[in-house]
This record gives structure tokens, sequence and C-alpha cells, in this order.
């Protein structure tokens, strides 16, 4: 933990570590009054610089390591004789160790892209759904307009402002065009809030934007069903489904929350 390395390095500069001449033996009176530790902060600020490189190396490495097999498995035969609980049994073995290590969170937005591919499926959707599905669904979804291409006109230009790849006019045009694809695509739902953030966070790590409407369909009809539909009942459900497991397992929590 990095509050850990500022500590054990502050303890070293006060024993003498900030001496390059004699980093084992305790400075001097005088040696503390010339060399302060304050003046040495720079220099712990640098160990810590190489111990964060270290790391986003390491966890990239071990990353390309583990999804590299994978990725050649998912084009496989016997993978497409897998349903999605299988797969997803297969990654959760292979990657668990990668993800509950917090490593995943040290590798670069592209790496963390791949294992959306993987998670969603996007490959085989698209080969199941034909060439042009895509970019069908979009023209589909500008031609009908109406109130669901309004709304998202509306929250494209406050969805991610300060984000440089989704506040430019190209970045809003993929967006909105991905929004615009699964208003068509699942008319049931159609657009509400809350999809642009989700397409957003997804095309941020995908890039490709096709990819990212796949992946958004996955998560609001395989682990959102009916979470955000207009009436946002399966949403307000979860958060009941929540406030009792907080009472339940947190009490205290509970407490303090029903007192604001």
């Amino acid at each position: 933990p990095e509050e850990e390395v500022h500590a054990e390095f502050d303890l070293w500069l006060q024993t003498g570590g900030g001496n390059r001449t004699n980093t084992h033996s305790r400075p001097s009176s005088i040696e503390i009054r010339t060399n302060p530790v304050e003046l040495l902060v720079p220099e712990r600020n640098e160990v810590l610089a190489s111990l964060q490189l270290r790391n986003h190396v390491l966890a990239n490495s071990c990353f390309d390591a583990a999804v590299a097999p994978l990725e050649v498995r998912d084009k496989a035969e016997e993978r497409k004789k897998m349903n999605d609980r299988a797969w997803m049994s297969v990654l959760k073995r292979e990657l668990s160790w990668f993800v509950i290590g917090g490593m995943v969170g040290r590798t670069t937005r592209s790496r963390r892209g791949k294992l959306w591919k993987l998670c969603a499926r996007i490959e085989e959707r698209k080969a199941e759904a034909g060439e042009g599905y895509y970019a069908k669904r979009v023209a589909e979804g500008r031609k009908r307009g109406g109130e669901a291409s309004e709304d998202i006109a509306r929250d494209l230009g406050r969805s991610f402002p300060q984000v440089e790849e989704l506040s430019g006019e190209e970045g809003k045009a993929k967006l909105g065009r991905i929004l615009e694809a699964y208003s068509e695509d699942d008319p049931a739902v159609g657009y509400c809030q809350g999809m642009n953030f989700i397409a957003g966070v997804l095309l941020l790590h995908l890039e490709d934007e096709e990819d990212a409407f796949w992946a958004l369909k996955t998560v609001l009809q395989s682990l959102l069903p009916g979470g955000l539909k207009r009436s946002m009942v399966g949403f307000k459900t979860s958060v009941l489904v929540l406030s009792d497991l907080v009472k339940t397992r947190l009490p205290d929590v509970h407490l303090d929350l029903e007192s604001l």
C-alpha cells in the first residue's frame, strides 16, 4: 500500500537513508542540519514513481500472459459449443486471481477492453447477427427518430464533459450512434437516462463503437435485465434488495443511513 511505502521511506530518511554517500549509518547533527529530511522528499517521490511504473509493467505483462491463450481459445471450435455460463466459468477460473488481486486496475484501458470482449462474447455475437447488423440498427434508429432520439441528443453534451475522447464531436457522434442502435434494437426499453454513462465507459475501453454496442447489449440484457426501463422497476427492486442486505448484514451502517 502506498501509505506504508510513504511511512517506511520517511523512517528510512530519518535514520540516515537519505545520505547517498553512506546509507547504512545514522547522520550526524551537522548532516541533519545541512541535509534536512524535507529536502529529500523528491527522492521519495522518485521511488514511489518507480514502484508504480513497475506495478503497471508487471500488471500488463501478467495480463498479456493470461489473456492471450483465452483469446485463442475464444476462436476455437470447442468454444462455440459452450453456453454463456460455461464460458464465464472458464474465465473466472483462469482470471479470478488477476481480478481479485487488483491488477486489472493497473493495466492499460485497451487491455481491459480485451477483457470486456471476452466476457461479453462480442465476436461470437457479431458473427451470429451477421455483417452490417449494427449499421442497420443505427440507420433504422435515426430514421425512426422520436422521443428516444431527442433524449439521446439532449444527454450527449452532458454525459462526459471532462473526458476528451467523449466530449469532442467525434466521441459524441460515436456514443450517439451506439445509443440510437440500442434503442432501435430493444424497443421495449428504448433509451433511458443512465445508458449513456454505461455506453460511454464501454466505448472508452473497447474503442470500437460496434464492440461497445454489443457490450452494452450484453450488460443491459444479461447482467441488468429490466434494470434500465423507463419505469425503473428493476432498478427499484435492486435498491430494495440492497437495503435489506445492508439492514441484515450491516445494521450500524443501515441506522446511519436512515438517520440522514
